[in-house]
């Protein structure tokens, strides 16, 4: 099948203008539901109060209600005498007129005696013989609420169109209604395409994912007030998302695809649309979320959304969202957005509008954002994303310390309690899970790298970054030299050392012993990328090679089959030598392990772990560093397995 190509990639903007102009979403019909069933609906009718709340002037303190006059004069050591005629309770009354120098005992809520116009708190009185003592004098309407000051009667109090939340259901709650109108929830089917998919629960087996999308999609369908109806995976065949399509429309008012919408030969999503209706567009110019689609078949929209999760995040959001609102009948339904500044310079393609997912941190006054690495197939970033960045589609960079808006995904504005950003590691990300626990406190961990995390740290985003910087000259880790010429100020604290080496096939069949066995013998490797800690120990052990051999290092890694093959992870590495793409690689001894791989120890690698200077004795960090000498996380470590503790874990080095 030949392939398409995007050939007009049209704008958000003109995107949700097509779509809303095709469609025309409008309420779907209205039912009467009861106030337990009411959070989450749209108001299908204005709401005019029927009644006063409160319907009566009542006390908002415990004391006694007086006539403002007779407290006047009232002093401590010159209190007023008033005599005490009644006792009022809340949903009691005083039968009777309140007179000159009389006062009524009231509680919270009681309603006030005929004659009084204000109330005396019981801290400012003292009782004697049947007599109140007044040591303070109160003005005419003080300590009360009169009847309809909240509400008054026949007063618009919620609109058609009103989105119900649990404040809005208690308002209806006090004006006694126990039912209300709402508008029909629009049932959304939500089905997600491709062959790799499975269900989580089942078996994977090589080269096939679980199915993220439809979940995900799910909950943000019903956070929005609608009725999902996940119809689970269609496989990569145009007629069985032609069937999926049709069978979801005799049952749905909305069908929601997720998959198969991108320009390849194998992307068979639109092509089913343009078969089955009118193919409104195909393709937003946006990164991530280029492929979205939008069709309208049997009069009813059908969105396709991408497979890759962080893209149907963000398309969702901004296409099919505002869609859904317009069905649900709410008057006002913005995606919620907040202005943010740039903590670091962000790169972006030119001509398409960026959307990054990105944690936020205060410092000073400012609502700084830090983007996570990962790309727009990583689920996992969404974590710890508390927004989606947006860079215009005219910048191709944006400067640290610029203002941006920022999609609030989430439907609020979170800022974590301890920001983390370094090295990924097991043992660090233990230790946040096990301080989070002990303390009661909210944490993002983002996995940056080494360098990441000091330059979060530079721009005030980060608490804490997790570092294993190697210094050629020093051949140590972490020295005060390295994080000096970087320009950051921290405190760094002794963290654990990794065991580093050379993973084989399991049991070792090759007889691997090191770099000049590799050499000399041919053997195929796995490298990692530029830049990487590993890559310069690589380099520093073939450099051996090569001084033994009188040679360059560029001599030597020519002669290495796989020099030029690069990973990132060390899962990676150790999933190239499991699978024979490469008789070696380089990582962790626990990932090792973890693959049932041959380990060959090599080196020694310090994770310490850099504190901002300033946030030394903030509680969150404080509690993590505690947790850091602990027992608990001592026994995790060497539970593990592939870590050496040091006996002055935790302690400051510099």
């Amino acid at each position: 099948m030949e392939r398409r190509v995007f050939r007009k990639l049209v704008s958000l903007e003109e995107a949700l203008s097509l779509a809303l102009s095709s469609v025309e979403p409008k309420p779907l019909g209205v039912e009467v539901v009861s106030l337990e069933e009411a959070v989450g609906r749209v108001l299908a009718e204005d709401i005019l109060a029927p009644i006063d709340v409160p319907p009566f002037d009542r006390s908002s303190v415990d004391g006694y209600a007086v006539r403002a006059e007779d407290t006047y004069g009232a002093q401590y050591g010159s209190p007023k005498e008033l005599k005490v005629v009644g006792k009022v309770g809340a949903g009691e009354f005083f039968d009777g007129l309140l007179s000159k120098g009389e006062a009524v005992e009231v509680s919270t809520g009681a309603p006030l005696p005929r004659g009084a116009n204000a109330v005396v708190m019981v801290e400012h009185a003292f009782t004697k013989n049947g007599f109140v003592y007044v040591t303070r004098p109160v003005h005419p309407g003080e300590n009360l609420a009169p009847a309809g000051s909240d509400v008054s009667r026949d007063e618009p109090v919620l609109l058609r169109g009103t989105l119900l939340d649990a404040v809005s259901v208690g308002v209806l709650a006090a004006l006694g209604l126990k039912e209300v109108k709402v508008f029909r929830k629009p049932v959304v089917a939500v089905i997600s395409v491709g062959d790799e998919l499975v269900e989580p629960g089942t078996s994977l087996s090589y080269g096939r994912v679980y199915d993220v999308n439809s979940w995900t999609l799910s909950y943000l369908v019903e956070q929005c007030g609608c009725e999902a109806l996940r119809m689970g995976i269609v496989g990569d065949s145009l007629r069985e998302i032609e069937e999926a399509v049709l069978k979801a429309l005799e049952v749905a008012d909305v069908v929601l695809l997720s998959g198969g919408t991108s320009a390849g030969s194998g992307d068979l999503v639109y092509r089913a649309l343009e078969e089955l209706g009118e193919l409104v567009f195909h393709g937003i110019a946006a990164k991530p979320g280029k492929p979205t689609a939008l069709a309208v078949v049997r009069q009813k929209p059908v969105i396709a959304l991408p497979g890759y999760p962080v893209s149907a995040l963000a398309m969702f959001l901004l296409v099919a969202r505002p869609l859904l609102m317009g069905y649900l009948g709410a008057r006002h339904s913005p995606t919620l957005t907040a202005r943010v500044r740039a903590a670091v310079r962000m790169a972006s393609p030119m001509g398409r509008r960026e959307f990054l997912p990105s944690i936020l941190a205060k410092s000073g006054g400012d609502l700084l954002t830090f983007p996570i690495p990962g790309g727009s197939g990583a689920i996992a970033s969404l974590l710890s994303a508390d927004c989606l960045v947006m860079i215009p589609e005219d910048r191709e960079f944006v400067e640290a310390g610029e203002e941006l808006d920022a999609i609030l995904p989430w439907g609020e504005l979170r800022v974590a309690d301890l920001i983390f950003v370094g090295e990924h590691c097991v043992g660090a990300w233990a230790l946040l899970a096990m301080a989070s626990k002990r303390a009661g406190f909210d944490y993002r961990a983002v996995d940056a790298g080494s360098s990441g995390g000091l330059n979060a740290l530079r721009a005030g985003v980060a608490d804490v970054a997790g570092i294993c910087l190697y210094d050629k000259a020093s051949k140590s880790y972490n020295t005060p030299e390295v994080l000096r010429r970087r320009g950051v100020s921290c405190v760094v604290y002794r963290g654990y050392q990794r065991v580093l080496g050379v993973m084989t096939a399991p049991q070792n069949p090759l007889g691997v012993s090191g770099f000049e066995d590799i050499v000399s013998r041919g053997l195929r490797i796995v490298n990692w990328r530029k830049g990487s800690f590993l890559r310069t120990l690589i380099d520093l052990e073939l450099e051996k090679v090569a001084e033994k051999r009188g040679a360059s290092l560029e001599d030597v890694a020519r002669c290495v089959e796989g020099y030029g093959v690069e990973v990132s992870s060390h899962s990676e590495a150790a999933l190239a030598v499991a699978s024979g793409a490469a008789d070696v690689g380089f990582g962790l001894e626990r990932v090792a392990k973890r693959f049932g791989l041959g380990f060959i120890p090599l080196w020694l690698e310090d994770y310490d772990f850099a504190v901002a200077a300033n946030r030394v004795k903030k509680p969150s960090v404080k509690a993590l560093l505690e947790v850091l000498k602990s027992r608990e996380f001592r026994s995790f470590l060497s539970q593990t397995g592939g870590f050496v503790v040091p006996d002055d874990l935790g302690s400051p080095k510099f």
